[in-house]
Formats: C-alpha cells, sequence, structure tokens
C-alpha cells in the first residue's frame, strides 16, 4: 500500500468534518489522469481530488465513492472555500466494496470512472490548476494511486470506432456542448445556442494541418476545425468552417478572440465531397477542399 505519511511528495494531511484529505506538495500539471484502488465498507468513502488550491480541507475538485448497502454511489464535487457542491451523482450495484476508480480533469472537462464504466462526464470552470491527492473517510482503504500527467502526441488521427452512442474517447477534452458517436462519426448533440466543441488534450501546436471528412444535410448546420485553442469554453482559436446552405456550401476562415468571431475568408461553392483540410502555419491560415 502507499502509505502517504511515509511518502515525501505528499503533503501533511487535514482533517474535516470526519473526512482526511492528502495532497501531493507541488502543482500537477492542468490535464491529469488519476487512479487509485478502494476498499470500502457500509457508509465509507474514498476519492481522488484534483486542482487542489487549498489551504486544508477547501478549493478542489473530488471524484469520489460512497460504499452503500447495495453498492455504491459515484459523487464528482466541487470545494470552493470549504463548501461543496455536487456536480454529478450516479448509483451503482455492488455485492462488494471493492472498486477501481480514475479521475479525468483535462481542461473544463471532468470524467469519472468506476471499474471502467464512465459515471459522470461534466464541465466546469472553478479551478484552472492545482495539486492532486486523496480524501476518505475512517478506514477506508486506498491502494496503488497513480497519476498521470494527459496529452495526445502528434500525429493523431480518431476514425471514432467505438460502438455508436458511446462519448469520444479520452484524447479528446470537452469544452462547450457535447459529442457522440454514431457510424462510426462524431456528431454534436448539444442545440443552438449552445456550440459543440472538443479539443484533443494536452496539445499546444502553433504549427499543424488537420484534416476530416464531413457529412452536412440540414441548410445552417456547420462544421469546424479548430487550431490554436487557447481559451475556455468557445473562445480564442483560429476555425475553418464549413455551413451548408440553400444552394450549397460557405467555406470561411475564422478567429474567434474572447468569444468575439470575426471571418477573415469567405467563399461559396455548390458542391463539396472528400475531404477538408485547415493548415495553419506561422501567419498563414489556409483551407483546402
Amino acid at each position: 500500500d502507499e502509505v502517504a505519511s511515509f511518502n515525501p511528495a505528499w503533503s501533511d494531511g487535514h482533517v474535516s468534518s470526519g473526512r482526511t484529505t492528502l495532497t501531493l506538495k507541488s502543482d500537477a500539471p492542468r490535464d491529469v489522469s488519476l487512479q487509485a484502488d478502494v476498499v470500502l465498507g457500509v457508509n465509507q468513502v474514498a476519492g481522488l481530488i484534483a486542482r487542489y488550491r487549498g489551504a486544508g480541507d477547501r478549493n478542489y475538485y473530488v471524484a469520489q465513492l460512497k460504499r452503500t448497502s447495495t453498492g455504491f454511489i459515484a459523487q464528482v464535487f466541487k470545494n470552493v472555500n470549504g463548501a461543496f457542491t455536487q456536480l454529478a451523482t450516479t448509483k451503482l450495484v455492488s455485492a462488494t466494496g471493492d472498486a477501481h476508480l480514475r479521475f479525468l480533469v483535462t481542461g473544463i472537462n471532468l470524467k469519472f470512472f468506476v471499474n471502467g464504466r464512465q459515471v459522470a462526464d461534466i464541465l466546469d470552470r472553478s479551478f484552472r490548476s492545482g495539486s492532486v491527492g486523496i480524501r476518505s473517510s475512517q478506514l477506508a482503504t486506498l491502494d496503488n494511486f497513480h497519476t498521470v500527467a494527459m496529452t495526445v502526441e502528434l500525429p493523431f488521427s480518431d476514425t471514432f470506432t467505438q460502438p455508436s452512442g458511446a462519448a469520444l474517447n479520452t484524447n479528446w477534452t470537452r469544452r462547450s456542448g457535447n459529442f457522440t458517436v454514431s457510424g462510426e462519426k462524431a456528431i454534436g448533440v448539444s442545440t443552438f445556442p449552445v456550440v459543440n466543441l472538443a479539443t484533443l488534450v494536452g496539445v499546444a501546436q502553433a504549427n499543424v494541418e488537420v484534416q476530416a471528412n464531413l457529412s452536412l444535410i440540414t441548410i445552417n448546420h456547420e462544421i469546424g476545425l479548430l487550431a490554436r485553442y487557447s481559451g475556455v469554453g468557445d473562445t480564442n482559436y483560429y476555425m475553418a468552417r464549413v455551413r451548408k446552405t440553400a444552394s450549397g456550401y460557405n467555406l470561411s476562415i475564422i478567429k474567434n478572440v474572447g468569444g468575439i468571431a470575426t471571418t477573415l475568408k469567405s467563399l461559396n461553392v455548390k458542391t463539396l465531397t472528400g475531404t477538408i483540410k485547415f493548415r495553419v502555419e506561422d501567419a498563414g491560415l489556409t483551407l483546402f477542399m
């Protein structure tokens, strides 16, 4: 077992309301994955902490599991200045108190997995950085704690081969709205005025080439390829956008600064087939069709 008091990387623990909170002494990377195995008796609680800002038992996200007489309650909370707000909750049936937890925190996207099953997928902007750690009630057992920075190596491709109805895989982080997979295609599911926007985890490449096959049937529906995303939510990026029109398609290159979109170049075409490509190199922005 990892015994925190014997590990010089851990800070001193904090006890509040029957819970002990323990975090690493230094800040973690912004995009992280945390995992641990837990063994819980009835009414015991154990969880994983991300973006801890302190001090004491304050200012962090926690993905936790509580044992009940019939299984578990999986919950995600944010603690802001000592006040807890529940962001997600799911009941799970289990004959034992053993479970494997994973907490994936990328951008403003928080995902919680219990025994490999995703039980929460949340967007929240309260904390942008901080340390990681663990939190538990008395006698709850945590073992095999592991944390790693999350980033996607380039080149990268995704053919969305997961089953229809599944979410995007963990190489992606949601920034706004949501996506699902259907027929090996990614489809935005949130309706206007919400924008469906996701980016690759941990990528901060200035010069890139992005491409995708697209399918647009409904007039005024649109799809975009992003580059140099540096915002929160639907802000701060370049985009090559394709919009379906009554007579064909509108292709445009857009910059979004602070949520204000400005069209840099626009072109109408009658037909569009195959792959679109967006190349961003130094000050050059080029859309290929």
